[in-house]
């Protein structure tokens, strides 16, 4: 008879007979473990563990749907009372009026230029002033000399990891001309600010004052070659460096479109050297500006005349060429055809007349814009209808910059500026379209009656539209007129700021 222990029996006989031999149907197959009441009471309470961890998130889930619910009920409100003011808040939006467009608030920033507290102040407007103050602010720097061992160092500022000048800056002044002896400072200070130079991401722009050789081979180490790449324009006021040298250091700039130079009035032979072959300037090179009246200007107008394989379109000398006039003279046949804008101060009677009677101006047959600096209106104003009488029919831009005037002595010599009017706007000159006069005035009350002076000296200028009548705001004009000139002449001027 079969019972309940004969199954049990049987059951637990089978795990031994496989232990022992296998099963009939051969060995290796697997065994099943025996179900005991322990076992299943285990899996009814880990089930039962289970059952309440859904339980709990059901419970949360509906919790949160709750809340949903609750949300949408509340946004549904809000949009009901939105539809049903609808009419006031357009109302309200009327007599706001439209917002103005940012090139309003541009110009609102730009006419703060120079006044450092109103940027200051506009940066704390809104995000997106500062961004516009910052480029105005920090456009140009000064790493001088002084800085470095006043009581504000810059150093700290530029070694601080939030510093945030740097994308900012697109000038940068490194100068040693206002150090008091040669053991002022450390042979290092100019190591503490080239660190940081491939940090000016933004940096086209470089101004180096009275450096010794050491300090431009130390710039020329620190400035990657996508960071000269950069530079479009280059201020060189060298000390005791040969023209070699400086023709090196310009090189490297390979696009380097405007170059400023000027140094001590050494030799021409100094500055030339012994025969030594020069480095060419780079060919993307079209503007000179010669800041000094010594031989380094007939140099660098050499250099450019043997050796430049690109094209000038723009000079600015300091002063007529007198000292080197043959120099002078091959510059103006190399680059005749391109030379298009011209910046010539006219001092002195002598160098006036030595100029005029060269005939420049005849060969330059594409010369499209050119200001004359006088320094002297009242006695160089005779000189003004010969200069005129041999500009080319190309030019459409004339410029005049003078210095302090006397109204009463402009009337005095209201003859000759009305046979200019007549003579400018004749058939001579078939593409001018405009006369600009900058007036340089040392006393700005005088402002207001220098305007008005000139629309009378020039109607047919003025009924044309065609003249523009300037006075510099900047304090610079009044003290070095031809500083003034020869910035307003390169790139758009940007903020000097000052860390000392």
């Amino acid at each position: 008879m079969y019972t309940q222990s004969t199954r049990i029996g049987r059951s637990q006989a089978i795990p031994n007979h496989r232990a022992r031999g296998g099963t009939p149907q051969g060995r290796g197959a697997p065994s099943a473990s025996a179900l005991t009441l322990s076992g299943l009471h285990a899996l009814v309470a880990n089930l039962e563990s289970r059952m309440l961890a859904q339980e709990k998130k059901i419970a949360l889930l509906e919790q949160e749907n709750s809340g949903l619910e609750a949300r949408m009920v509340a946004q549904e409100k809000k949009i009901a009372v939105l539809e049903e003011n609808s009419d006031l808040w357009q109302e309200i939006h009327r007599l706001k009026g439209p917002r103005f467009p940012p090139e309003i608030f541009l110009l609102i920033i730009n006419s703060a230029r120079g006044d450092e507290e109103a940027l200051k102040t506009f940066s704390l407007v809104c995000k997106s002033w500062m961004s516009i103050t910052r480029e105005i602010l920090f456009a140009r720097i000064t790493l001088s000399a002084v800085c470095w061992s006043g009581k504000v160092k810059p150093v700290p500022i530029l070694n601080n990891p939030h510093c945030t000048v740097f994308p900012h800056v697109r000038a940068i002044i490194i100068d040693y001309s206002t150090t008091m002896g040669a053991g002022f400072l450390e042979p290092t200070w100019i190591d503490d600010y080239l660190v940081h130079m491939p940090k000016f991401s933004a940096l086209t722009s470089l101004e180096l004052y009275s450096l010794r050789p050491v300090y431009l081979d130390a710039i020329n180490r620190a400035m990657p070659p996508t960071k000269k790449r950069g530079i479009l324009r280059l201020v060189l006021y060298p000390e005791w460096l040969e023209m070699s040298a400086i023709a090196a250091f310009v090189s490297s700039f390979t696009d380097l479109k405007t170059l400023r130079c000027g140094g001590m009035d050494e030799s021409l032979t100094y500055w030339l050297g012994a025969n030594e072959p020069l480095v060419p300037p780079p060919s993307s090179l079209t503007k000179l500006v010669l800041g000094d009246s010594g031989h380094l200007s007939s140099a660098v107008l050499k250099w450019c005349t043997d050796l430049h394989s690109g094209v000038i379109k723009s000079l600015s000398p300091h002063e007529l060429p007198t000292k080197h006039p043959v120099i002078f003279r091959d510059f103006i046949h190399r680059f005749a055809a391109s030379l298009s804008d011209i910046c010539l101060p006219i001092r002195g009677n002598g160098g006036a007349v030595h100029f005029l009677n060269a005939q420049y101006f005849t060969t330059l047959s594409h010369l499209r814009s050119i200001m004359l600096h006088f320094w002297d209106f009242e006695l160089q104003l005779a000189w003004l209808p010969t200069i005129i009488a041999q500009l080319p029919p190309s030019i459409e831009d004339i410029g005049f910059f003078t210095p302090d005037l006397d109204p009463l002595s402009c009337h005095k010599s209201a003859a000759i500026w009305f046979q200019l009017d007549h003579a400018l706007l004749g058939g001579t000159l078939p593409s001018l379209r405009s006369l600009t006069i900058v007036c340089d005035l040392f006393w700005k009350e005088k402002e207001a009656l220098v305007k008005e002076m000139w629309p009378q000296l020039l109607p047919r200028f003025a009924e044309k539209r065609v003249l523009a009548v300037k006075v510099p705001k900047d304090f610079l004009s009044m003290v070095c007129p031809l500083s003034y000139l020869l910035l307003t002449l390169e790139l758009t001027p940007l903020l000097v700021v000052f860390f000392d």
